[in-house]
């Protein structure tokens, strides 16, 4: 019997929505892991119209959207001029702040992302808990792209993936059975 993982399920439910809302046609390898990995190459099976962190900014909302960007800090309070470049040191954040340029430090250059309460992805990408993911290049996949911090934002994250791992053996962090160290856990410790 074939038990389904959440993962492969969302996964799943992501394709058919970018199936049904006119995306281009995603080729998948049958071959491929859940990431889209086969045989020590890195994910690649990323939908072809993703966009920039400047592309989201130009739009006024948008539903089931691929952005592609750096990590580059936090909004420290409730306006998006309190953008903080870095790792927050006093206390676990509540969002993330992407940016096309590893480097920015400038407000208006970047896409806050909300990593809702009680989601694994605020676990999972806290700046706080994982500093080393600052100045990483992800692709986040959003349900809603909406109002956030005043200006456009993801409220709502589908999926998010490192875009520039390049060894197989590094896993995002929200894999399901594996700790943020990439040990896996399925039973618990």
């Amino acid at each position: 019997m074939t038990r389904t993982t959440p993962l492969a399920t969302l996964l799943a439910l992501l394709l058919l929505c970018l199936a049904t809302t006119g995306c281009s046609k995603l080729e998948v390898d049958s071959d491929a892991d859940s990431t889209g990995a086969t045989d020590g190459e890195t994910a690649t099976n990323i939908p072809t119209d993703t966009l920039s962190v400047a592309e989201a900014l130009a739009l006024e909302g948008g539903e089931d959207i691929v952005v592609c960007g750096y990590i580059v800090g936090y909004i420290s309070s409730t306006s998006i001029s309190s953008f903080m470049p870095g790792v927050p040191t006093d206390k676990n954040n509540t969002n993330l702040v992407l940016a096309d340029d590893p480097g920015t430090q400038e407000y208006d250059q970047i896409l806050p992302v909300k990593l809702e309460a009680g989601s694994s992805f605020r676990t999972d990408w806290n700046l706080r808990l994982r500093p080393e993911l600052l100045g990483r290049r992800v692709y986040v996949f959003a349900e809603l792209l909406s109002p956030y911090f005043g200006r456009t934002g993801i409220t709502r994250i589908v999926d998010i993936r490192l875009a520039d791992t390049e060894d197989e053996s590094e896993k995002t962090p929200n894999e399901p059975g594996l700790d943020s160290g990439g040990e896996r856990v399925d039973e618990g410790r």
